[in-house]
């Protein structure tokens, strides 16, 4: 039995991990709360409409030895991936502030609400964002306002007010802000004039002039009158407005236009295409593929019936943006987009670094797919082969990657614009460097082109 770190703030219950499985406490503080909310039949409106991850109760007995005080346990379906807001695009951590407010209201209907409106509290699977915390529910009764107001504004509005006034990469400060980017240092961020609505005037501009008020007279702010859920529910109307208002076109980037300008030929591509679905067809079918540098997702849909679940990460935001939008367009439920630049990839944080997992924490993938990125890594960032190799050997058991030989015209573009110190960076020592945590399966020349695909299988 293990304690999933990032639970212990909950009062309400902890998850943790048994044989293979995983379970949510339900304390005897909150029992009495979650059994109000499962006979109004929230709960189970909610599963039937795919917004609240389905579970199953089991009874406390069943688990001796349970930190806490344990009245009731639920048993989640569990998700294939576990990604945070710092790895979404615009798009996504928008569906994900949508989704939040409208379970809150779902609540409303029936005198309940979100206590907590944490972007945690949201993943995604099939293709859809889905709410995974059913403690955050409590009664109205219980509170003068919405208790989680202040959360969603730092969770959801100001980096999506940050991604789409200013910059699309700006939700990276939720890494240093474990709890929400505080609307005074998002409001310093943004031109004024690009914040004439009447709702972000009031949810963002004046909420952040309201705390950076009180904030430097050290005063407490009483609450003037209680709301009722009439009330609280036009305040989720507002913001629910204000969110769906906000808008970023990807576009203009140098990855998200990449196709466009690759010196791919139509057989090249078509031959990389044919190779790749050669090996994978030589291997066990494939439940999670990780496509590293994927880019706009291009080769995940090229091999999307060959696996379960496709997690396409690109540095780029735009990139990601794009894929996420062909994602919901075409309807396809086994590919995830999300941010991740493998030269710095997402680390643990939190408290002991533990509340938010590291990639490498998050699971090993069956398969990764590493396809044009070795040269930007190996030239642009001064990585290594060697290291590059262990890496990928810690995150897959199979590795499907691409040589781009500095005869290449990307490898030359990437060499104008500094010194040729890469002596070592050949096939050959390429090699060299993938044997030390790889056995090489197969080696195939890409026809119409000076590249190589390889199929590596993990020591």
């Amino acid at each position: 039995m293990t304690v999933v770190p990032s639970s212990f703030r909950d009062p309400s219950g902890r998850l943790f991990w048994h044989e293979g499985k995983l379970y949510r406490t339900v304390t005897e503080q909150y029992i009495e709360t979650y059994r109000a909310v499962r006979d109004s039949g929230l709960f189970e409106k909610l599963t039937a409409d795919h917004r609240v991850v389905p579970f199953r109760e089991r009874p406390a007995e069943e688990f001796p030895g349970l930190p806490g005080q344990a009245a009731l346990i639920l048993e989640p379906d569990l998700l294939p991936f576990i990604s945070y807001p710092y790895e979404w695009s615009f798009g996504q951590l928008k569906d994900a502030a949508l989704l939040t407010l409208d379970l809150h209201m779902a609540g409303l209907k029936k005198n309940f609400l979100l206590k907590d409106a944490s972007a945690y509290n949201v993943q995604f699977c099939r293709g859809k964002p889905i709410f995974i915390d059913h403690l955050s529910f409590d009664r109205c009764d219980r509170y003068p306002v919405w208790p989680a107001y202040g959360q969603f504004c730092r969770h959801f509005l100001a980096p999506l007010v940050l991604m789409a006034k200013v910059d699309p990469g700006l939700n990276q400060l939720l890494k240093l802000h474990i709890d929400g980017i505080p609307l005074p240092l998002a409001r310093k961020m943004v031109p004024t004039r690009r914040l004439l609505t009447l709702g972000l005037m009031i949810h963002f501009s004046s909420h952040a002039r309201s705390q950076e008020k009180y904030a430097d007279k050290g005063e407490i702010v009483k609450t003037v009158r209680t709301l009722s859920p009439r009330q609280m529910m036009n305040i989720a109307l507002s913001l629910r407005e204000t969110v769906s208002a906000l808008d970023w076109q990807p576009a203009g980037t140098q990855w998200s236009e990449y196709y466009d300008g690759t010196n791919y030929s139509d057989q090249a591509m078509a031959d990389k295409i044919r190779l790749m679905t050669d090996f994978i067809g030589a291997i066990p079918r494939p439940a999670m593929v990780w496509d590293f540098g994927g880019n706009t997702g291009v080769m995940s849909r090229a091999i999307r019936t060959s696996a379960g679940q496709i997690i396409c990460f690109d540095l780029d935001p735009a990139a990601v943006e794009t894929n996420y939008r062909l994602t919901k367009k075409n309807r396809e439920d086994n590919i995830l987009p999300l941010v991740m630049d493998f030269n710095n990839p997402s680390p643990g944080v939190g408290f002991a670094s533990e509340e938010r997992l590291s990639l490498g924490s998050r699971g090993r993938a069956d398969l990764g797919m590493a396809l044009a990125l070795v040269h930007h890594m190996a030239i642009s960032n001064n990585l290594p082969l060697a290291y590059l190799a262990r890496y990928f050997a810690s995150l897959c058991r199979y590795l499907i990657i691409e040589f781009v030989p500095r005869e290449d015209s990307q490898v030359q573009r990437l060499l104008l614009s500094r010194e040729d110190i890469f002596s070592q960076y050949t096939e050959d020592h390429f090699i060299e460097a993938f044997r030390d945590g790889f056995e090489i399966c197969r080696r195939e020349k890409i026809a119409d082109s000076k590249r190589t695909l390889f199929l590596m299988k993990a020591n």
